[in-house]
């Protein structure tokens, strides 16, 4: 999720909402809420099968590679810390934009854990849904 949370009001200028899904146990939401100050929507799939649906990888490799590490210590510099691991640690997110109609405006999988897509790139999908 990154900082996309910090973003929301720059989405609701396009008329869309951003909608978190992790894959941890229901009884974590309100820790993830605090720790991330996230007070949008909110949902959790343990099962994964949301996940599955979107062709989210969820491998060790992608949870170990070097690329994860960096992000990691990027996140550490703005002080953000990892104090203990609830959900699938293998499972990578994404980021999609989906239109009223259905239609998929972006999917962007994650490579690796911290992997996110530029704000700009979500803003661009976002005045191309038609009719928005």
């Amino acid at each position: 999720m990154a900082q996309l949370h910090h973003e929301s009001s720059t989405f609701k200028q396009y008329g869309a909402r951003l909608v978190v899904v992790g894959n941890g146990k229901p009884w974590f939401i309100q820790g993830f809420r605090e720790k991330a100050s996230y007070d949008g929507e909110l949902y959790t799939d343990p099962s994964l099968s949301s996940f599955r649906a979107m062709k989210l990888r969820r491998t060790l490799r992608s949870t170990m590679a070097l690329s994860t590490v960096r992000s990691a210590y990027k996140a550490y510099k703005q002080g953000f810390r990892q104090t203990s691991v609830r959900g699938d640690v293998w499972q990578q997110g994404g980021v999609f934009v989906v239109a009223q109609s259905g239609e998929l405006a972006l999917r962007y999988a994650s490579e690796y854990a911290g992997d996110h897509p530029p704000v700009r790139a979500i803003e661009e999908a976002l005045r191309a849904i038609p009719g928005k």
